[in-house]
């Protein structure tokens, strides 16, 4: 409490700060709101932070989450047209059609696109 606010206050609302701060909050609080409301909306607060650093974007915990949760559904939706793919090369290689597979262009493939990322360290 600053020391003008202090000496301005009765010593009653002196008594009643410290319980108006916890459970009521007020005009000293971060925006307004009680330590109780903040203690409970932290963990929300949270995700919403932009703490990823992809280069050309900072992104949040939540934010990534939902790029998370959309790029497994496109991962399994892939795997099934491989799966589908792979049954169909199956099926030629038991006619004897032959097949080449070129492992590097493979492993060059899942390195292009490897995304980088930096997690950003929050400052205090």
């Amino acid at each position: 409490m600053p020391e003008q606010l202090s000496k301005s206050l009765t010593n009653q609302q002196k008594l009643d700060f410290l319980p108006d701060a916890i459970v009521t909050g007020g005009d000293t609080m971060k925006d307004g709101k009680s330590l109780q409301t903040q203690i409970a909306e932290a963990p929300e607060a949270a995700l919403w932070l932009p703490l990823i650093d992809w280069g050309d974007y900072k992104t949040s915990v939540l934010q990534q989450l939902a790029y998370n949760a959309r790029a497994a559904a496109q991962g399994n939706s892939e795997l099934v047209a491989i799966r589908s793919l792979l049954t169909q090369v199956l099926s030629q290689v038991t006619n004897g059609v032959p097949v080449d597979i070129d492992y590097d262009r493979i492993a060059e493939d899942i390195k292009a696109n490897m995304p980088e990322f930096e997690i950003i360290k929050k400052e205090g």
